[in-house]
């Protein structure tokens, strides 16, 4: 669900511990707020479905079934924003603007603030809810 008018999407990167630390492509391990930290995150074999998988419809709902996926691993949401070329994370020191974007809003949803700064910080710009079920 969105309430927001810009476009943007969410996507799923693999993290290697709880404090959101990745891998470059020399194996280093990167933490957020390093240099090098959003190229490393966004890596495309790094990357849940290909990356920008889940995208607003402005003020819509949308149901999608993701029929089968292996995802072994840590992943943690990241959001771009296509109108102003922005890309947060969920760990805040990995944003250029050190504000938190997503908040935990069930449990299983997630909320996204989309504004550079924290915006209304109502977290409800694009809202992911995912529900699984075994086949």
């Amino acid at each position: 669900a969105s309430e927001a008018e810009d476009e943007m999407f969410l996507g799923f990167h693999k993290i290697v511990n709880s404090g959101g630390a990745v891998f470059n492509s020399s194996g280093d391990l990167v933490n957020p707020g390093e240099a090098g930290y959003a190229d490393a995150a966004l890596r495309d074999d790094n990357l849940l479905f290909g990356g920008d998988t889940f995208q607003n419809l402005n003020q819509q709902q949308k149901i999608e079934t993701i029929d089968a996926f292996i995802a072994s691993g840590m992943w943690a949401p990241f959001g771009k924003v296509e109108t102003t070329g922005h890309t947060y994370f969920s760990f805040k020191d990995a944003n250029l603007d050190a504000v938190d974007h997503f908040r935990i809003l069930g449990d299983t949803t997630i909320g996204f603030e989309d504004t550079h700064g924290g915006g209304d910080r109502d977290f409800d710009d694009l809202i992911l809810e995912v529900d699984f079920q075994l086949a």
